[in-house]
């Protein structure tokens, strides 16, 4: 019988969120807690438990709802719920073991990062949840339009590597040469990011396809900030080449069509890939910009609604 703290009361922060993650980083734990409307509270280490909790008692407070991610994270979620009584969702990491998956136990709500039938309380998601979504890319958009009004529409967003490449030069050439054939054709431009661990050869080439075409470029490890966001927002259609499984769902989540240049074949191998097409999230690159009617990728939104259905605030 859990150990509850009669004379508590739910805490003005009322959602506590138990992430073992560095500074700036944004785990699926987090990226779930922003979603939910409410005031929360990030406790990264276990040390700063304890002052948390001191803090709350002092103030006749309790969280309302943990939400966890990693092992360390999820016993310190159980440990919450047998002081204070609260209700626990935990995110699973990808490729883990899921023990007792079927029914969630003994959490309130699991969280898988991969898509099936579960029970009631265990929600699959297509792939990991990620802070990116269409909210973050519009407010990136109103931050960034200004500043890109000078590039001619349409604008084509260009994440480049850092993820595994399975193209010779040759390949990577073309399919560059084919994107600036696109967007010359209709007088528009490029909004490139280089992504962390691109390749330096693949790099160079993407350098000197781009001296064709009006575009505008950006290396990771530069000092201005990151504006990959900024570009999703401002620009027509996103386009994906030999990034990673994030970076590609991170790229769904945007309001325009996005397309991936590589073959079919390589992405049809890539796990992630593979769900983000069969869901028509994404589309690889075939001779057009042509859009389709789709929905932006948004499984935190989505997760966090259920959620809230299943157990409101």
């Amino acid at each position: 019988m859990p150990r509850v703290f009669d004379t508590a009361s739910p805490s003005e922060t009322p959602v506590w969120v138990l992430e073992n993650l560095a500074s700036g980083q944004a785990g699926p734990a987090l990226s779930l807690a922003r979603r939910f409307g409410h005031s929360f509270r990030r406790i990264r280490q276990a040390i700063h438990l304890a002052a948390a909790e001191d803090e709350a008692r002092a103030n006749g407070q309790r969280p309302a709802l943990v939400v966890s991610s990693g092992f360390g994270g999820g016993m310190r979620a159980l440990s919450l719920r047998a002081r204070y009584g609260c209700r626990l969702v935990h995110c699973a990491r990808a490729g883990g073991s899921l023990p007792a998956a079927s029914f969630g136990y003994p959490f309130d709500v699991l969280v898988v990062p991969q898509e099936g039938k579960y029970s009631a309380r265990v929600l699959g998601t297509l792939g990991p949840m990620s802070p990116v979504s269409p909210i973050l890319i519009a407010q990136a958009r109103e931050l960034w339009l200004e500043r890109l009004a000078h590039l001619p529409k349409p604008r084509v967003t260009l994440l480049f590597g850092g993820g595994p490449l399975a193209m010779g030069s040759v390949e990577i050439e073309a399919r560059l040469s084919q994107i600036v054939s696109l967007v010359r054709e209709r007088k528009g431009s490029v909004l490139a990011c280089v992504l962390p661990g691109a390749d330096p050869a693949s790099v160079r080439l993407l350098n000197a396809s781009l001296a064709h075409c009006m575009h505008l470029i950006w290396r990771h490890g530069e000092p201005d900030e990151n504006p990959m966001l900024g570009f999703m927002g401002c620009s027509d259609v996103v386009v994906t080449m030999a990034v990673s499984a994030q970076t590609m769902l991170e790229a769904a989540a945007a309001d325009m069509p996005v397309f991936a240049a590589e073959s079919e074949a390589t992405l049809l191998r890539r796990p992630i890939a593979r769900c983000l097409i069969s869901s028509d999230f994404v589309r690889p690159l075939a001779g057009t910009f042509s859009p389709w009617c789709r929905t932006p990728l948004d499984e935190a939104g989505r997760i966090s609604s259920e959620i809230k259905r299943l157990m409101p605030l």
